[in-house]
């Protein structure tokens, strides 16, 4: 083993972006890991996951974004599953996924890390059906690679 690795994870907390609604609380999360070959220092992957859940009715979801908090700019749209799950998840994954883009990964992964993103969740119900979180790095080690050792 020769790899070297770093993960992030952000969350939010979702709330309504206008007035209380039903089902207008919830939580979103992002992980993002990597690894570098140690001493070639290609990358092997670069993966990330996520999870969206709240009290809104799955199916009148419309879309859940990534934002950059400074600009609006939309910079990921996490794609919705909804065939899996109880009624509260929006979406998920269970294994991580390549990163398809479309910013260059260290810069997304450095907006995330640095807390400059928020999601939106969008329905077909307004007003009132959209939820709004800013995301927030859960470890301070975020930018560290770690090498892994194996046995």
């Amino acid at each position: 083993c020769i790899d070297e690795n770093r993960g992030l994870t952000v969350t939010a907390r979702l709330t309504a972006v206008s007035g209380p609604a039903p089902g207008d609380t919830g939580r979103a999360s992002l992980s993002l890991s990597e690894a570098p070959h140690h001493r070639s220092g290609n990358t092997t992957y670069r993966r990330m996951g996520w999870f969206v859940g709240s009290g809104l009715v799955r199916a009148r979801v419309t879309a859940v974004h990534v934002h950059e908090v400074e600009t609006g700019n939309l910079v990921f749209n996490v794609p919705i599953d909804t065939t899996s799950g109880p009624p509260y998840v929006i979406t998920q994954i269970f294994q991580q996924q390549s990163y398809p883009g479309p910013l260059r990964w260290n810069d997304f992964y450095d907006l995330l890390g640095s807390g400059r993103a928020y999601v939106d969740v969008h329905t077909i119900d307004q007003p009132g059906g959209h939820l709004r979180g800013t995301l927030v790095p859960e470890y301070p080690n975020w930018r560290e690679f770690m090498h892994a050792y194996c046995s």
